[in-house]
């Protein structure tokens, strides 16, 4: 799967508000560090895979305290230009 192709995949698969905390929530999340060393060397299969199987993870509530203000403003964004 090509970086594209991911992305692609999540814009099909998960909900915006789901999409607007994958980087708050797994990317810039040290518990999750094999997600975004596999991002960076290119498996994305195996990132699209641990979406899906952490997709419970990417709710507010689940936001490091540390990112959750800049979250919040993301969700706003995504809430006030009705993106589909």
């Amino acid at each position: 799967m090509t970086n594209e192709e991911l992305h692609e995949r999540m814009i099909e698969t998960f909900k915006k508000h789901e999409l607007a905390l994958v980087n708050f929530n797994i990317y810039l999340n040290i518990d999750h560090i094999e997600y975004y060393m596999r991002y960076h060397i290119g498996d994305y299969q195996f990132c699209f895979d641990y979406l899906l199987k952490n997709r419970s993870l990417l709710k507010l509530k689940h936001t490091p305290k540390n990112l959750k203000k800049d979250a919040r403003k993301t969700l706003e964004q995504v809430r006030a230009m009705n993106i589909k």
